[in-house]
């Protein structure tokens, strides 16, 4: 059964490129590879950074959840200052990202181990970096395939 799950409209360029958190070669909590990264063109050039390219939405919503959890487990971040200021490049608004999502989760320390936290997180993120709210859709589908490493799952049935 094909699923009827609409995707956002390819607006932004983290979004052209199925990676709506824009997650940067850079910020990717020290992984260099990403299941369902695009096997012609896995990186992209974007405002003089490298960007991941995936052939699925689901797969750029499963790497930035991984990466999400990876601050808290390899890096002890678990603020939306702490995250925000990892997660953002030079030349990015990093105040007004920071209140951005500190709106939409409080200040204070997170707690990582929560799905429901990751996900309000990754939420903000993607809206932050699409200047639009995405809804949850594919974000919830991708904790399911947080554990995939071959990407041979196929996201286009149930």
């Amino acid at each position: 059964m094909l699923l009827a799950l609409s995707l956002p409209s390819l607006a932004s360029p983290s979004l052209a490129n199925n990676n709506p958190g824009a997650l940067l070669i850079e910020n990717a909590a020290g992984l260099d590879e990403w299941v369902g990264l695009d096997p012609d063109t896995p990186l992209v050039k974007h405002d003089g950074r490298w960007m991941y390219k995936f052939t699925h939405i689901i797969w750029g919503y499963r790497a930035l959840l991984i990466t999400l959890i990876n601050y808290w487990a390899l890096y002890d971040i678990n603020t939306v200052e702490g995250i925000i200021e990892r997660w953002t490049g030079p030349g990015d608004n990093i105040e007004e990202y920071k209140e951005f999502v500190a709106q939409r989760l409080g200040y204070g320390q997170l707690d990582m181990t929560s799905m429901s936290i990751l996900l309000r997180i990754a939420r903000a993120i993607t809206h932050f970096e699409n200047g639009k709210d995405l809804g949850t859709e594919w974000l919830h589908r991708a904790t399911y395939l947080i554990g995939e490493r071959s990407g041979k799952t196929r996201v286009d049935r149930e």
